[in-house]
């Protein structure tokens, strides 16, 4: 156990890193939600901002909306909307920030737990909190799922470690096993729980293994000069491997529902769309495109395209290191255990998003380096204090070349958050450092439309499709600048052209609907919503649009059918409520309309129509 005075240096380094990480990232409370994402997980969605209802909570467990299924991730979001509104950016912000700084102070309490270094930990966990690449993580409302699914994995690491320890106490004194056995379970659990708030975490199995080898050393002896050292190596990774099946179950079974989700969402790019090799470049690529962000972080993107294609002479190179620094790795793993941990930690953490399963029409994200980049943070401690360790100079010279670099991150993280202040700064701040970025010509472009700039964001719009004509998204968003410019006949062929695109465009077949009425196309406001409802049974507008579709034609009783259904989605959704109201008058039940517009007075007090027809009801009766 360590001393008193010990315990309060560790303390008080735990306090200024958390401070630290709050002041990088403070700013971000004046920052708004984008038009990027944050409709779908909080503005625009009903169920969020209802905040924490048992109908939400249900949903939750059985959405793959946005193409995951991250249960943990809505519940987050309800609660933010339960404790300070729907729409409270400041306070939605500060949460992540909140999580973030838990993490950093878990990750220096954790590598300290594990190596005892006090000092390397710090600045391990310091540049994991302050680094700029963290600004996407934590300053994007929709990235939640990266700081809450972290917290759970660190916490699973940590238990981990407490049933490894005990484990081994319990085989060399005999001793019940049971405690060793909860701290398993605690891990599995919270491993669990990280799964439910970003699927990413399904290497954390293979985190695992390596703290088995380093610092765990679980793994003794760790030669392979002799056949016999080889062999015993061997039976004991095979038995450690053994030993964590519950966690390679819950892997593969969260594997499986991610892919589930994602396609049910059209997330996943197909081969036609993206060719294996193509995807294989850009993974080979990406590995050091992430390095040179982690050590020279410039031209920092909410999004970045997809080239396509690299130079062949680009790929050549890059794989040929990873394969020299991996054997590199792997060849230091008596000596420099840390090396060998930090980059098939960086190597592995990597894989679920380094492109090779497509999601998206990204080539890499700032936010994926979230958990990758603490093995780069381990290698980049831990190295510098070996290199310098006989200098005699090497307090000072590691303690000054810390702060220069936390300082230099420290500054660029501050500026960076201000970039995402809203949309607008934002996606001009993407064109601006990439080239050809379609989606924040089209992000730009619905930023322009919500300020009614319509042509400047007509133009956004074209521009993106100029890059990428093959963008559903981009047609359906010139379809929607078109459409509020009083252009229906031009915004329709571009609604179609998104749906064929992709065939599960909810939006743009909505939009469709809206065209055809206001082109007096019943029928064809019929097909569209149809097809809303059927990829979205909940979709509370939808049904709503439908119902009044079939009753524009007469049918009453369809029409009062996908009324109801849009009330069973959303019970107070006053639009419904009240046409229902409507169409018992004309059926000549006039209890049940009085009933209807009574419930819409209820949800809102001055719908005038309502109390109009109440009025006129009460006057027939007397």
């Amino acid at each position: 156990m360590p001393s008193a005075p010990k315990r309060r240096h560790i303390l008080f380094i735990g306090l200024g890193l958390v401070i630290f990480t709050l002041a990088a990232f403070w700013g971000v409370q004046k920052n708004g939600f984008i038009n990027y994402d944050d409709p779908l997980y909080v503005t625009d969605n009903p169920r969020v901002q209802n905040g924490l209802t048992s109908e939400g909570i249900a949903w939750a467990f059985r959405s793959s909306q946005t193409g995951n299924w991250h249960p943990v991730t809505w519940l987050s979001h309800m609660l933010d909307a339960q404790l300070f509104g729907p729409n409270n950016a400041a306070k939605h912000h500060l949460t992540s920030v909140l999580l973030h700084a838990a993490n950093a102070l878990l990750l220096f309490l954790f590598l300290h737990k594990i190596t005892g270094a006090a000092w390397r930990s710090a600045f391990a966990a310091a540049l994991f909190a302050a680094h700029p690449l963290r600004v996407e993580s934590v300053a994007w409302v929709s990235e939640r799922k990266d700081v809450l699914s972290t917290f759970f994995w660190v916490l699973s690491m940590w238990a981990y470690v407490r049933y490894a320890q005990l484990n081994t106490q319990n085989i060399k004194l005999k001793a019940d096993s049971s405690r060793a056995a909860r701290w398993f379970a605690m891990s599995l659990l919270c491993f669990a729980l990280g799964l439910m708030s970003k699927p990413m975490l399904v290497t954390l199995p293979f985190v695992l293994l390596l703290l088995d080898f380093w610092p765990l050393q679980r793994i003794s002896n760790f030669k392979l000069e002799t056949k016999t050292n080889a062999s015993f190596s061997a039976r004991q990774l095979s038995a450690l491997i053994v030993e964590k099946w519950p966690f390679f179950v819950v892997t593969a079974v969260f594997c499986f529902v991610t892919v589930w989700a994602q396609k049910s969402e059209g997330s996943v790019r197909t081969l036609t769309e993206l060719s294996l090799s193509s995807r294989m470049d850009n993974a080979v690529v990406s590995y050091f495109r992430y390095l040179g962000k982690i050590f020279w972080p410039e031209n920092l993107a909410v999004f970045y395209p997809h080239p396509k294609s690299w130079p062949g002479w680009l790929v050549l190179s890059c794989a040929a290191g990873l394969v020299i620094i991996t054997m590199a790795a792997g060849g230091v793993a008596r000596r420099w255990s840390y090396l060998t941990f930090g980059w098939f930690w960086y190597l592995g953490t990597l894989v679920p998003v380094i492109g090779l399963v497509q999601v998206g029409i990204q080539s890499m994200a700032d936010r994926y380096t979230y958990v990758p980049m603490i093995g780069i943070n381990i290698v980049i401690a831990w190295g510098l204090h070996a290199l310098l360790a006989r200098w005699p100079m090497h307090r000072v010279a590691l303690a000054g070349g810390a702060g220069v670099v936390l300082v230099a991150c420290f500054g660029l993280t501050r500026a960076q958050v201000v970039e995402w202040r809203n949309s607008e700064t934002l996606f001009r701040h993407a064109l601006r450092v990439t080239d050809g970025n379609y989606t924040a010509h089209a992000s730009l472009g619905i930023a322009l439309a919500e300020k009614g700039q319509l042509a400047e964001a007509e133009d956004q719009f074209r521009k993106g499709l100029a890059v990428y004509p093959g963008l559903a998204e981009g047609h359906h968003n010139l379809g929607n600048a078109l459409l509020n410019q009083g252009r229906p006949e031009e915004a329709r062929p571009h609604y179609i052209e998104a749906i064929r695109l992709n065939p599960n465009y909810v939006e743009a077949h909505m939009n469709l609907g809206l065209v055809s009425v206001r082109q007096g196309d019943m029928e064809s406001a019929k097909i569209a919503y149809a097809r809303v409802v059927e990829l979205r049974p909940d979709n509370v507008v939808g049904h709503h649009n439908l119902a009044t579709a079939y009753l524009e034609t007469g049918d009453l009783v369809k029409a009062a059918h996908h009324y109801a259904l849009a009330l069973r989605a959303s019970p107070g959704y006053v639009p419904s409520l009240f046409q229902l109201g409507m169409i018992a008058m004309r059926q000549g039940n006039t209890v049940e309309a009085a009933g209807r517009f009574n419930e819409v007075l209820r949800f809102e007090p001055d719908h005038a129509e309502a109390r109009s027809q109440l009025q006129q009801l009460q006057t027939v009766s007397r």
